[in-house]
């Protein structure tokens, strides 16, 4: 039997990226096309290594960093990100989140980045934070950055791209409550603008109360980001995927609801910084992956 509320959302899903242009991408994404890799720890490969790793992890993109101490710098995206496209689509990986220092429409880097990208066929940018000035009141900030998200909204709709906004942990980052991304949002079409749920950092922030914050949020969802955290003797423990009963009551929750979304995989809890700890990464990657397809 096909379950019909997943049919209509998988329907729903594939009738809102045709405003983007990427119907038939997600229409024919299987489990692990779906499944992308953040660079963060991979920067110290080549374009080339990294296209080859993706292949060996039988996944479908990546999460590149084109940012300020990136794997590209955003004045390099004109060069450099063509480079990068060629080495994925040579190997037929050419799932892109491309990471971003936007969060405004009148910064360098729309011109710099996105209207690159966008020319390349990339659907989705991850946009960088709102914080809050605790000195001053807070819906009138979320007022101020929704107006700024709307203007941003609009670039994308031109551009043909979808703008994430990741809910990080952090006690003035716009989207820790979750709720507050609603606010910045409200009004704006979830196909120009959505949320990459990080599930580790909602479980976080949220402890006891994470699901009425995805309730708050659900429908304005266009990525999961898969990675984990425990508390161990009282201090927080960032690690392996698979430890946390909540990150992963929390997937089965969105996967459940977003059967045709990308899941962006972060490995971030070995010091993506030091060379000497490269195939350490590598490695812990391939059990995350590893973890990832056994909970798809």
């Amino acid at each position: 039997m096909i379950d019909r509320r997943k049919c209509l959302q998988s329907l729903a899903a594939v009738t809102a990226l045709a405003a983007t242009g990427g119907a038939k991408e997600i229409a024919e994404r299987s489990d692990s096309d779906r499944i992308w890799i953040f660079t963060k720890p991979l920067q110290h490969l080549s374009y080339q290594e990294v296209a080859d790793w993706l292949v060996r992890w039988d996944v479908g993109g990546l999460e590149a960093t084109i940012r300020k101490d990136g794997w590209i710098e955003s004045n390099q995206a004109a060069v450099e990100l063509p480079k990068l496209m060629d080495a994925l689509s040579a190997v037929k990986r050419t799932g892109m989140i491309l990471c971003s220092d936007v969060n405004s429409a009148d910064q360098a880097e729309v011109e710099q980045v996105l209207s690159v990208a966008s020319k390349l066929g990339i659907r989705y940018f991850r946009m960088s934070y709102y914080k809050y000035d605790f000195k001053k009141k807070i819906l009138p900030q979320l007022d101020a950055f929704a107006a700024q998200a709307t203007k941003l909204a609009n670039v994308c709709k031109q551009l043909k791209m979808t703008a994430l906004y990741q809910n990080h942990a952090g006690a003035n980052y716009v989207g820790a409550p979750l709720w507050d991304l609603m606010e910045v949002m409200r009004g704006i079409d979830p196909n120009l603008m959505s949320i990459a749920l990080d599930i580790r950092h909602a479980t976080v922030e949220a402890s006891e109360s994470w699901r009425a914050g995805y309730a708050r949020i659900r429908e304005s969802v266009g990525a999961i980001y898969a990675k984990d955290a425990i508390y161990v003797d009282g201090d927080l423990d960032n690690g392996p995927l698979g430890r946390s009963l909540k990150c992963k009551q929390l997937f089965d929750i969105v996967e459940a609801d977003y059967p045709m979304h990308p899941i962006c995989l972060h490995m971030e809890y070995i010091d993506h910084r030091k060379k000497e700890l490269l195939q350490e990464r590598l490695d812990a990657i391939t059990k995350d992956v590893a973890t990832l397809k056994g909970w798809l």
